[in-house]
């Protein structure tokens, strides 16, 4: 583990998340690396944005929840993301489902 120089994850809004993380990663393997935690939905547009190839993109990202918000509309352009839209929990479209 002492190998391993930062862990990044998602859970920006989580409530203590870095400091939980934090406390696990030292009781299981007595270190710690740097934690940087980001937005849920910028991780899920980074992945898909740099997947794409693409020297610039508007990237959606819509599902139930993560950072309570079910997504997002971004415009990336190399390491630059601009979020001209979030959209609320309470209008996901992961509240409905096809039965």
């Amino acid at each position: 583990m002492r190998k391993v120089d930062w862990i990044c994850s998602p859970l920006k809004t989580s409530t203590n998340y870095a400091q939980r993380l934090t406390e696990y990663f030292k009781c299981q393997f007595g270190h710690c690396p740097k934690i940087k935690v980001y937005d849920h939905h910028l991780c899920l547009v980074a992945s898909s944005f740099y997947g794409s190839g693409f020297p610039e993109a508007t990237v959606a990202c819509f599902y139930f929840s993560g950072d309570s918000r079910s997504g997002l509309v971004a415009h990336a352009r190399g390491n630059a993301f601009r979020v001209p839209t979030r959209f609320d929990r309470h209008n996901s479209l992961g509240l409905y489902s096809g039965g």
